[in-house]
């Protein structure tokens, strides 16, 4: 049974369950945590002994490291996946509802990331987190907490989800085959490594 993740840990969190969700092993949860050089606070639980910072600003994983770390891990499970995150910001005509749509039937594995507040997610201690979305149906998305210690699928409605986003200016995190990852509103996708 996985250990559970310490605090600030949703983006490891997010690559273990996607990987999983497509079918692939991912590596131990210490060493996902190591690789994506996951920051922790002072008096929060370090099972993994990662770095530690005073200021909240670092906690979690830097997002100029997320990117080439995340492509890294996942294309060592397998050639052919690769990663992308595709802020709402870049997305033409706000037509966001469509590219998640589109990449879930595409097969890709989505991540959002969120303000945990917005979505009443007990027990968050940041201000931004990454969930995985499991469904589009209708106006209900359902999507799941991966760092949480009993992950559970959660229905929310698509319009509180977007506002969720919105609030912390973030987008979605894809894992996929290339062709999954590149989507009708986008700018063109090209593999980072």
């Amino acid at each position: 049974m996985p250990r559970r993740w310490p605090p600030h840990c949703c983006v490891p969190a997010f690559v273990e369950g996607a990987l999983g969700q497509l079918g692939y092993a991912a590596p131990s949860q210490e060493a996902l945590a190591r690789v994506l050089r996951v920051t922790v606070g002072p008096s929060d639980p370090n099972p993994f002994s990662l770095p530690i910072s005073a200021d909240a600003s670092e906690w979690g994983v830097r997002p100029e490291v997320a990117a080439d770390a995340i492509e890294q891990v996942v294309s060592a499970a397998n050639q052919s996946l690769a990663f992308r995150h595709i802020p709402f910001s870049t997305i033409a005509l706000e037509s966001y509802r469509a590219v998640l749509a589109a990449a879930l039937r595409g097969g890709a594995c989505v991540g959002t990331g969120i303000d945990p507040l917005r979505l009443k997610l007990g027990n968050v201690p940041d201000r931004r987190h990454l969930v995985r979305v499991r469904a589009l149906s209708g106006s209900t998305v359902s999507f799941i907490d991966d760092s949480a210690d009993a992950p559970t699928p959660i229905e929310e409605s698509w319009g509180l989800l977007e506002f969720a986003v919105l609030d912390v200016a973030d987008g979605f995190w894809l894992i996929g085959s290339v062709t999954a990852l590149t989507l009708d509103y986008c700018l063109p996708f090209s593999r980072n490594s």
